[in-house]
Order: structure tokens, then sequence, then C-alpha cells
């Protein structure tokens, strides 16, 4: 039913999205998880806000676990001051240094605690506070805290792939693009924002649907960020073009799509390549 309603709303089946997320709210299972800090850490695995996941293990064999958070700790990290995190005797800092970008650092609210998984600051081994914040693109995106479950370089925090917020969320997108802002899709939006301890929005903030889409955009990225979503949702709302465009990326209108790999062309003479490939 999960991935019924991502793909309803993915191909804009608004009607068909908007009642299969209400079938997934009337069966009174799933509920928000009351801390967004602890959703995605290992002792919080099989929750009632996770509907599925890809399931990971610590183990050394690697062949079951997700090693993410070795691209993202900075050079040197020892601990950080806020969580009082530490960097454990098995992992590791890989060379990729994945990193958050100053504007979506700067998109957030103040008070949103769901950038509280990201490291603003940290004591390097040497002991000097090294401040990650901007300007320099340098924050980083900690969503799998590594506290409770790992193997060396090797962790076992499960990653979600839908969540009740995404059911909700999408209801309440599905609902605009059907009837214009409206005070379900508002109360919708809002369910998820309080979790964070943001201030409600409003049905007077939004004049038309383009307006609410556009929040609801921002909403997804500050709820959903590094959870894999920010690339469909971006297509749907015709926006990935235009925001690599506007990076300075030489991103091309084909490029919504991916190529078809060769290895399949080969085996099946029938296919043909997607255009612009």
């Amino acid at each position: 039913m999960g991935l019924l309603t991502k793909v309803y709303l993915n191909t804009k089946q608004w009607q068909k999205c908007a009642d299969m997320a209400q079938d997934i709210m009337g069966l009174g299972y799933y509920e928000l998880f009351p801390d967004y800090f602890e959703l995605f850490m290992v002792k919080s695995e099989r929750n009632n806000e996770l509907l599925w996941v890809r399931p990971a293990k610590a183990d050394l064999g690697r062949e079951a676990n997700i090693s993410f958070m070795n691209f993202a700790w900075p050079q040197s990290f020892a601990s950080h001051p806020r969580t009082g995190l530490e960097f454990c005797d098995g992992c590791r800092n890989f060379a990729t240094m994945a990193r958050i970008r100053d504007d979506f650092w700067f998109s957030f609210h103040p008070d949103d605690r769901r950038k509280d998984l990201m490291l603003e600051e940290y004591i390097t081994t040497g002991g000097e506070l090294i401040d990650l914040r901007p300007p320099a693109d340098n924050v980083r995106p900690f969503k799998y805290w590594p506290a409770d479950d790992f193997a060396g370089p090797a962790y076992g925090n499960d990653v979600p792939d839908i969540r009740y917020a995404d059911i909700l969320l999408s209801r309440a997108e599905a609902l605009n693009e059907l009837n214009g802002p409206n005070q379900e899709s508002i109360d919708l939006i809002n369910e998820v924002r309080q979790r964070s301890g943001v201030p409600d929005i409003s049905l007077n903030d939004f004049a038309s649907k383009d307006d609410l889409n556009s929040h609801i955009l921002d909403e997804r990225g500050w709820e959903f960020w590094w959870e894999g979503k920010r690339r469909e949702d971006l297509i749907r709302h015709g926006e990935f073009i235009t925001r690599a465009k506007a990076r300075g990326l030489p991103a091309q209108d084909h490029h919504v799509r991916h190529p078809i790999p060769l290895f399949a062309l080969d085996a099946n003479p029938l296919l043909e390549q997607n255009p612009g490939y």
C-alpha cells in the first residue's frame, strides 16, 4: 500500500494517491515516531513509522550493512560537543567527504530539530573546535547516527524507504493538486512539522496551488534529506533540470530519465535507448 501510494504520487494519479494514503492512515497502526533524532537509530528499528526499510546489519563481510557515515566524518574528528558523539575504535574516515550545501542549511527554520542530525561543529584529535557551518558547504549529514551498532566501518542502521511521514505528505500533495490549498493538506503538513518543533503553517499563507506545492517540496526536503527521495520529488515538481542548471551543471531535459544500461540493450535487441542518450 505504501509503494502504491508513492507510485500514484510520482505518476500524478492524484485521486488514487490520496485514497491509498487514506487507507493506510485508516489502518490505525502507523504513526509518527515521537523523536526525529532517534528515529534512524538501531535501537529504534521496527517502530510504527516505518512501512518499509532496507535492513542493514553490522557485518564486516559488508554484504548487508551501510557504511555511509564513513563518508561524512570530518577530518581528524574526535567528538561532537552538542551530542557527545565520539569517533569509535572501528570507525573510518573515507575520502569522499559528504556535505550539506549552505543554501539548504539556511533554508531550515532555526528551531527545526530535523537538522540536529547534522554535524555543525566538532573537536579534532588535537583538541581544536572546528565550526562547519556556512560559508563553506561543509556541514556533515549524519542521519544514520553511528552510536548503537557497528563492526569496524560497517553499521547496522536500517535505511527507510517509506515512512508514515511520507504517506501524510503524499496525501497533502495529492489533495492540493486536486483541490488547491485546503485545510486537510495544511493539517497533514503541520502534523509532520509539529514533531520538529517548528511553527504551524496556515491555510491563509498560500494563495494558490503552486504556492502550497512549493512549500510541500521544501517540507519534503527538510523531512527526507539523505533518504534518497529528492531526485524523484524534484522531477515530479518540474524542478530537477531547472535547479541543476541554476547550479551551473550541464543538465538537459532528457536527464529526468536514466539511460538504459548497455548490457540490457545487448541482451534484448527490441529495447530502444531512452531519447537523448
